[in-house]
């Protein structure tokens, strides 16, 4: 085999790339759009639509059934519990709202069920248990007579 110069080569490697050049430019054949995402297949699509459960779209949860006198019994209780008409609107409001929602959470579990080992036990526990001698000193202060009510004459 014979020895090529270097400019020999450099002649054969443009007149490749002019060929793949002018093949490249002149001819107008298909134009190719290259996009990421790929185009679902219609039989793919089909399948899964075949595979799906229809059972799940006919599921019926049971309705609660509403107590009638529920909201008489609250503001009876709440006018009953107070003489202002202002305290009684918010503890009716209370129970008709954040009541109803804390009675619910409570059907539902513990609030604590995700939580780590020391918020279940926590959750299981008698506050007095976990506090110990501390709790009657909080307790103490918390009820005690305040200091304005002793120094007042």
């Amino acid at each position: 085999m014979a020895k090529l110069t270097k400019s020999a080569l450099k002649s054969i490697v443009k007149e490749c790339l002019v060929e793949i050049l002018q093949d490249g430019l002149l001819t107008t054949q298909e134009v190719i759009n290259e996009s990421k995402g790929r185009q679902p297949n219609k039989s793919s699509t089909q399948a899964k639509a075949s595979l799906r459960r229809v059972g799940l779209d006919n599921i019926k949860f049971s309705k609660s059934t509403p107590n009638k006198d529920l909201k008489k019994n609250i503001q009876e209780t709440a006018r009953s519990m107070t003489s202002d008409p202002v305290l009684s609107s918010i503890l009716a409001d209370t129970a008709m709202t954040t009541l109803q929602d804390q009675f619910q959470a409570t059907d539902k579990g513990s609030p604590a069920a995700g939580s780590d080992a020391a918020t279940l036990q926590a959750s299981r526990s008698n506050p007095q248990d976990l506090f110990g001698e501390s709790a009657s000193k909080w307790a103490d202060l918390a009820f005690s007579p305040s200091s304005r009510d002793v120094l007042k004459p």
